[in-house]
């Protein structure tokens, strides 16, 4: 895992949806099909009849057969290949969200910051896109967002104040 681009929010002009289509545009391959040989994939809901779980990452590959197409996903020495026919709930990942990406790991993320503060860019949000990267790091966004999401840190209401008072 070298390399991720990371947004804060999944629409809107700097979000994962808009990068997502971009790459492919610059790929050639946006609107002609879904699925396409390089492809990276993510699952995004939890799939046992073909152990697949949400968050397992896999690749696009050429299936061999006149023009099928296999996703490919890691496992401990050979990829385990199935036919993008029987995948039902998988997200294209060129960009995905910082939420998304809790857990994983990646050589150089680049975190990408809506235009304007938002509610949801928190610091933890902003700690958890950084802390993403294992030896590099980039940060895109104005000055104003970056101040906005350090000093606003994330509250959430669980009712526990009010239990305990």
């Amino acid at each position: 895992k070298e390399f991720q681009l990371l947004g804060a929010h999944r629409g809107g002009t700097l979000g994962v949806a808009g990068w997502n289509l971009l790459v492919e545009r610059r790929l050639g391959v946006a609107g002609s099909t879904p699925w396409y040989a390089g492809r990276p994939l993510m699952v995004t809901r939890n799939n046992p009849a073909l152990d697949l779980f949400n968050g397992d990452v896999g690749l696009v590959v050429p299936g061999g057969e006149s023009g099928r197409m296999d996703a490919a996903f890691p496992t401990g020495t050979e990829p385990r290949r199935l036919p993008v026919s029987r995948l039902e709930d998988v997200a294209t990942m060129h960009a995905l969200t910082i939420h998304k990406s809790q857990g994983s790991e990646y050589r150089h993320a680049v975190v990408v910051l809506p235009e304007r503060a938002s509610r949801i860019v928190t610091r933890e949000l902003l700690y958890t896109g950084v802390t993403r990267a294992s030896e590099k790091v980039t940060i895109i966004g104005s000055r104003e967002v970056i101040e906005a999401a350090i000093t606003k840190p994330i509250r959430r209401a669980t009712g526990l104040q009010a239990r305990l008072g």
